[in-house]
């Protein structure tokens, strides 16, 4: 699920000298592993960082400035820059600058070892495999797009029930490969193995799909899936009285949209899917990553009242810019709040920050993803869908908040008398087990999905009446 507060972690970066450098810029809470790497053309100097636990292998920099004793760096793609002085011992000392925020980073120098380390990721399937693994690419008769996929089938099981995965928001590759974990690739593998057939495929404009991602909006990703669908019900060794669906965050809005609409859709699973408006979401998600990073609740819920005021602006019909509509909203929110929570939960300490501010928010929200996400509720669909439905949220989840979100499920399936709702206790957003349970540490984690949650599909899959129906 997309998500943005006032820093931009994703792309929050470091930098170094004609060396390499290592440090943890403590962003909010959330401690993140960043390293430099500076690299001399002559006189002038290049650099990019290695950000690991958010799978950020090589993000160049705008433009690298150093003199004998400092260095300055700055990332134009995210307004940011790093100002450092270099210490006897070859360290730097310096800050992030970013949204008006100024944070304290210090890194050293580190060898080519660490910088060559990889992430241990035990749990991502390797070959060889007791099971059919097709590489396949086929074409939506409605969309005219061509999908790049891999379709895994159980040897000697024929025709098999089929599983379609849905990825959840932002473009991500058939096996939603989140920080170097590939949770559909051990979905895939771990439910062939028990006799299933599982479909993933490639978001559009990634990997061997076509089409235009940024232009695409959460319908037109419903689309795919009935694409992909009608395609599984071509094939003579899929079932296809059997083909059902599952999607995780963003995906677990978009299979109860298809299923709502589509019969033939034989069961639906949610992982970490919303039960209530995507406004509800945000506002939500915002508020259990802030108050995590330690934000007095007074500030937190100023800060929320303008977040959920900007949100609605990002889905109302207009003629005026979002720019214009959200700096607005910003000066009416600073008249009714004091300026030390003004400048704690924004940065804004004046109009060049203001503006600033403002940019950054309305950057990220104008694009046609998020005009319709924005205003997307999972209610109607929900309330449609007639074939089992098994929802799964990790308690620790911060993205996709599980007590209120498997609540709005429960009440709009009350209809559905084949619906199972399990809170898994101690587990965030991509069903790990969590000490911080901050985003920032889904990297860190070597475990790519707990067995448990694994399980619980199967053993729910496998029992279903529907397996009986040929």
């Amino acid at each position: 699920m997309r998500n943005y507060i006032t820093i931009a972690l994703v792309l929050i970066t470091a930098i170094g000298f004609s060396q390499s450098w290592k440090g943890t810029l403590d962003a909010g809470g959330q401690k993140i592993e960043l390293f430099l790497v500076v690299e001399a053309k002559g006189t002038a100097h290049t650099s990019y960082w290695k950000i690991p636990a958010q799978n950020l292998p090589k993000l160049p920099s705008s433009d690298t400035q150093m003199t004998t004793d400092s260095i300055k760096v700055s990332i134009k793609m995210i307004q940011g820059a790093f100002k450092a002085r270099k210490l006897a011992d070859q360290s730097l000392d310096g800050q992030w600058e970013q949204s008006g925020y100024k944070i304290p980073l210090k890194m050293t120098p580190c060898s080519a070892a660490d910088l060559a380390q990889e992430l241990v990721r035990p749990q991502t399937p390797k070959a060889p495999f007791p099971y059919q693994v097709e590489d396949i690419q086929y074409k939506g008769s409605k969309t005219g797009l061509t999908y790049g996929a891999t379709l895994t089938h159980p040897t000697g099981s024929s025709p098999a029930p089929a599983l379609i995965l849905i990825t959840g928001s932002g473009q991500q590759d058939r096996d939603e490969n989140i920080l170097s974990h590939k949770p559909f690739a051990l979905i895939a593998d771990y439910l062939t193995r028990k006799g299933w057939a599982v479909l993933r495929i490639d978001d559009r404009g990634k990997g061997k799909t076509t089409g235009n991602f940024a232009q695409s909006t959460t319908l037109d990703f419903a689309d795919d899936v009935r694409e992909h669908i009608a395609y599984l019900k071509t094939r003579t060794d899929i079932d296809s009285k059997r083909i059902g669906l599952c999607g995780h965050s963003e995906g677990g809005l978009i299979a109860p949209m298809v299923a709502a609409s589509d019969a033939s859709v034989a069961f639906t699973i949610l992982l970490a899917g919303p039960g209530v408006t995507c406004e509800e979401v945000m506002v939500s998600q915002n508020k259990a990553l802030l108050a995590e990073q330690g934000w007095p609740e007074e500030s937190l819920n100023k800060y929320l009242d303008l977040y959920r005021a900007m949100f609605k602006e990002a889905y109302a019909k207009s003629t005026e810019s979002l720019t214009d509509r959200f700096a607005k909203k910003v000066t009416d929110w600073m008249k009714t709040t004091p300026e030390a929570t003004v400048s704690r939960t924004t940065g804004i300490t004046d109009e060049a920050s203001k503006s600033a501010f403002v940019k950054s928010y309305a950057d990220a929200f104008d694009n046609p993803w998020w005009h319709t996400f924005a205003g997307l509720d999972p209610a109607p669909y929900l309330k449609k869908v007639r074939c089992p439905i098994l929802a799964l949220n990790g308690s620790k989840d911060v993205q996709i908040v599980a007590d209120i979100n498997l609540e709005g499920i429960r009440q709009n399936t009350m209809k559905n008398k084949q619906v199972r709702i399990q809170k898994m206790e101690g587990l965030n957003h991509l069903f790990q087990k969590c000490t911080q349970c901050t985003v920032a540490e889904y990297g860190t984690i070597e475990t790519t999905m707990e067995p448990e949650v694994l399980a619980v599909m199967a053993e729910w899959l496998n029992g279903l009446a529907v397996l009986g129906k040929k």
